[in-house]
């Protein structure tokens, strides 16, 4: 399914991450009971090490840096030469962030 030229599901995948990501910085402990759960950890230390260490890295909306793809295409040119001649731009599309930023989808996660 399309709405204009965007499949449904990468609009749908992003506001999910979005939503997640939200919901984990409001919500220590149920955040935490999730690491706990998933990662089968048994210490409620390494789920909180866990929870802060992705707290620091995980912006509010996500969204893919020429940078970081970059980086990707660099380790994934060890065994595919190739990697390392494209361009990073080739794989960036921010066309979803930025729609979901003009929606003010962020803001209606507070209301």
């Amino acid at each position: 399914m399309r709405v204009g030229s965007e499949p449904i599901g990468r609009s749908l995948t992003a506001k999910a991450l979005t939503e997640a990501i939200w919901f984990m910085k409001r919500n220590r402990a149920e955040a935490e009971r999730i690491i706990v759960k998933y990662m089968r950890l048994d210490d409620p230390k390494l789920a909180a090490m866990e929870y802060d260490f992705n707290i620091a890295l995980l912006p509010d909306l996500p969204s893919p840096t020429l940078e970081g793809v970059r980086l990707i295409l660099e380790n994934h040119a060890r065994e595919n030469p190739e990697a390392g001649r494209r361009d990073p731009g080739e794989f960036v599309d921010s066309s979803i962030i930025e729609r979901i930023r003009r929606e003010q989808f962020l803001e209606s996660l507070n209301k």
